[in-house]
């Protein structure tokens, strides 16, 4: 939130994204990997695979963070898949 606010001139990019397990089950659900249970190296790769997406992009990596934690927040918690933006794509409705 102190990054996002702009309160501090930053200028350094965030180099490291917190994956917690919702954000390892969106990834999975969405065919980013191929497991569920992964070690902290995969889970490190799987961070930098963001980053550098983002950044092909022009999305920051705090943003990618944001919108992972807002789909898990908004769509999986809830239960609300037929409105999430990545339900197209998500193995929700075949497994």
């Amino acid at each position: 939130m102190i990054y996002e606010s702009g309160v501090c001139n930053f200028n350094d990019k965030l180099g490291y994204i917190p994956l917690d397990r919702h954000d390892i089950e969106i990834s999975y659900l969405n065919n980013i990997i191929d497991s569920r249970k992964l070690n902290n190296k995969q889970i490190e790769e799987l961070s930098s695979l963001y980053i550098e997406s983002g950044d092909k992009l022009g999305i920051d990596a705090n943003l990618v963070d944001k919108y992972l934690w807002n789909i898990g927040n908004e769509f999986c918690n809830k239960k609300n898949c037929i409105y999430c933006p990545l339900y197209d794509d998500c193995k929700t409705k075949i497994d």
